[in-house]
């Protein structure tokens, strides 16, 4: 008796479903794709509007974007994109400690901080 090879996929699925889980979840965290333009709002949304609201107006313990001290007048884009990766703990007592996100790309940290100066009307 010759066995049949037959190909099914049904055991398959549910590692692929996974995967391609995983790689969504993971699309949307670094806010962009291979060879796309980082999404600097979608980059924002998943990690900064949470604390400093989706417009950049402040709330649960973070600053408005738009506070004096935050304009390029006080804060360089540079000064801004080390914040983003290094973090901040010297801060206002009415806000907590912003942490870092060494994570973020050159791009990334480039698209935020360009973001942020749009919020800003800067």
């Amino acid at each position: 008796m010759t066995r049949q090879h037959t190909s099914s996929t049904s055991g398959r699925a549910p590692g692929l479903l996974l995967l391609s889980t995983i790689a969504a979840v993971a699309l949307l965290l670094s806010g962009c794709g291979d060879g796309e333009e980082v999404d600097a709002r979608a980059l924002f949304a998943a990690n900064c509007a949470v604390c400093h609201g989706p417009a950049g107006e402040g709330g649960a313990g973070a600053p408005p974007l738009s506070d004096p001290a935050y304009l390029p007048d006080q804060l360089s884009d540079a000064e801004m994109t080390a914040s983003i990766r290094n973090g901040v703990q010297d801060v206002a007592e009415d806000y907590g400690a912003m942490p870092g996100f060494s994570r973020f790309d050159e791009e990334q940290l480039a698209a935020l901080v360009e973001l942020v100066r749009e919020l800003q009307g800067s």
